[in-house]
């Protein structure tokens, strides 16, 4: 059970089938888990610039912080956008918005901040990104789940019989990797064909320190593992809280100033 068993987005995944804690949930580890899919997707690419040298793979002697980069660059390629969901688009569109002077430099967004233009952009796709991503997540529980919200929460009795099969294999998916990824004598094959697979097994709560140090083996280095050890979560979380905060005129309906969403807000 090597590949993964159908191409829904690892957000997705996230929210279903990570825990019946955080079972339906919109927030920002979905956005981030988003933006990942998209780098490993090719929408975006991602270029790492350390304080001694500029390169755009992984080595060993690099740092393990961020906070010890100069520079984590983004690109947005031009590929068409036609297959992805809206809330994808509006991921990308709100990473569009920190190009500064040519560059999207992610340890730098002080000066995008400051204009204004760009910050109400920012926060339109945000919101927009939040009514997507929501709407999106309940036309997917509705084929998965009996009488949902999530069927209070996750009841094995409550999944139709389309939810049952993908439970089933999304799990066989995970227990696959997490039994590989504790071996010591990974082969070269596993490692260079699950590295492909990170924004989902990151979204299926395999833990990202050990996504790191096993894949960091690979000979088939990614943009989205260069991600994943270079820009943790929190860097995302805190250049969305930036945008969010940076004037009163979005309108807060459907998050709080942590950028997570609130039900039943406003």
């Amino acid at each position: 059970m090597n590949k993964i068993p159908n191409n829904d987005p690892p957000a997705l995944i996230n929210s279903l089938f990570s825990s019946r804690i955080n079972a339906g949930g919109v927030n920002m580890k979905n956005f981030y888990l988003t933006l990942l899919d998209l780098i490993n997707r090719k929408y975006i690419s991602v270029k790492i610039i350390s304080k001694n040298h500029e390169t755009e793979h992984y080595t060993r002697s690099d740092s393990k912080h961020w906070k010890t980069l100069d520079k984590i660059i983004l690109k947005i390629n031009r590929h068409s956008t036609d297959k992805l969901h809206p809330f994808e688009r509006n991921v990308l569109k709100c990473i569009s918005t920190l190009k500064y002077k040519g560059n999207i430099n992610i340890l730098d967004t002080e000066d995008t901040i400051k204009k204004r233009l760009k910050v109400n952009t920012f926060q339109k796709n945000y919101d927009n990104w939040i009514k997507n991503f929501y709407g999106f997540l309940k036309n997917s529980e509705s084929n998965l789940f009996n009488n949902s919200k999530f069927s209070w929460i996750l009841g094995i009795n409550k999944w139709t019989k389309e939810g049952k099969e993908l439970k089933i294999k999304w799990d066989l998916f995970k227990n696959y990797y997490k039994e590989n990824l504790m071996r010591s004598n990974q082969s070269k094959e596993f490692l260079n064909g699950g590295i492909n697979h990170i924004p989902h097994l990151l979204s299926l709560g395999i833990p990202k320190d050990i996504l790191i140090n096993n894949f960091s083996q690979s000979t088939n280095i990614t943009d989205a593992f260069l991600f994943l050890k270079y820009a943790p979560s929190s860097l995302i979380e805190n250049i969305v809280k930036d945008f969010l905060r940076a004037d009163s005129s979005f309108d807060p309906k459907y998050y709080n100033t942590s950028g997570n969403f609130v039900p039943g807000g406003g």
